[in-house]
């Protein structure tokens, strides 16, 4: 219904022209979205810190068992590890691994302090049993050994053996010594 000399409008059922690549879809506008960060983005390498933490908190509370060194020590080395490897970018878990070292010389040291202790309590006692089991030549004289070690620790913390234990190492001594012992003679 246009006239010759009338405006011209476009034809909404006529197809639109497609843009360059074949899409009908506008381009999009802004900066590009960046890709969201997946498993493979993160640094490799995050197990030896997260080692290092369990190996520490197992080290700090066996290390006043005195045992707690063998996981101490290696929570120290995995500590030392995971954080070099936090240093270079192989691994973001830095903080992880250094806690890991901390609790490991937490337990060493735990370790060496019950160590020292015990060695000073008990030093002379464990010197003398062991010259006794270096000259015992059976088993019954092991036994004897055992029993001296452990009257020697009673007499030195004062303790005292229950009647049934008492008993027992009477018992114990008697057949050790024979028939003669156990007279009188």
């Amino acid at each position: 219904m246009s006239g010759a000399g009338g405006s011209s409008t476009e034809d909404p059922w006529a197809p639109r022209p497609t843009r360059p690549g074949g899409t009908d879809q506008p381009p999009p506008r802004g900066p590009h979205p960046q890709p969201t960060p997946s498993l493979r983005g993160r640094p490799a390498g995050n197990g030896v810190g997260v080692a290092a933490l369990v190996f520490g908190v197992l080290g700090a509370v066996l290390g006043f068992a005195i045992i707690g060194v063998v996981p101490a020590l290696l929570a120290v080395v995995l500590g030392a590890v995971g954080r070099a490897r936090a240093r270079r970018g192989a691994a973001d878990n830095g903080g992880v691994a250094l806690a890991g070292l901390l609790l490991g010389l937490l337990g060493v040291a735990a370790a060496v302090a019950v160590s020292i202790v015990i060695w000073r309590l008990l030093g002379t006692e464990v010197t003398r049993y062991d010259a006794c089991l270096r000259g015992a030549t059976t088993s019954g004289q092991q036994e004897e050994c055992r029993q001296r070690l452990r009257h020697d620790i009673e007499r030195r913390f004062n303790l005292r053996p229950t009647a049934a234990e008492a008993g027992a190492t009477t018992a114990s001594r008697l057949e050790t010594a024979g028939p003669q012992a156990a007279s009188g003679w």
